[in-house]
Parts: C-alpha cells; sequence; structure tokens
C-alpha cells in the first residue's frame, strides 16, 4: 500500500520531517548549505491542505524560516 496523500500518512501515524535543500547566496559565487530542520504537524497540514492533498506537493509549498 502507498501512501500518497496527507490524510492517509495522518492515519497511518506517519511523523514529517523536513530539512533546508538550499539556503542564503553569497553574492553570485556561491550558496551556503542551511542546516536547519524540523518535524512538521501533519495534524495542521491535513487541517489547513485537507485530506487529499499529496505529499508530492508538499516541498513546492514549504519555505525555510530561516534562510528564505
Amino acid at each position: 500500500m502507498s501512501v500518497e496523500a496527507l490524510g492517509e500518512a495522518f492515519s497511518a501515524g506517519w511523523r514529517v520531517t523536513v530539512r533546508c535543500a538550499w539556503g542564503p547566496r553569497d553574492g553570485m559565487k556561491r550558496v551556503r548549505e542551511c542546516v536547519y530542520g524540523g518535524e512538521l504537524d501533519l495534524q495542521t497540514l491535513v487541517w489547513t491542505r485537507g485530506r487529499d492533498f499529496p505529499i508530492a506537493r508538499l516541498e513546492s509549498r514549504l519555505k525555510c524560516p530561516r534562510c528564505g
């Protein structure tokens, strides 16, 4: 059984952990790695996005609170 929606993950008792993959730019030279991460509250995600929201689309909806 594959879990594809937030509601299915919540019902299965999943925990969602995220980390920033980018970081702020240092001029135009390079990107410093941001090491910020945390755990998302799956119940709040279900309340705000709905049970049928695809987990695959979460990445495009998130923004790092430290580096933006």
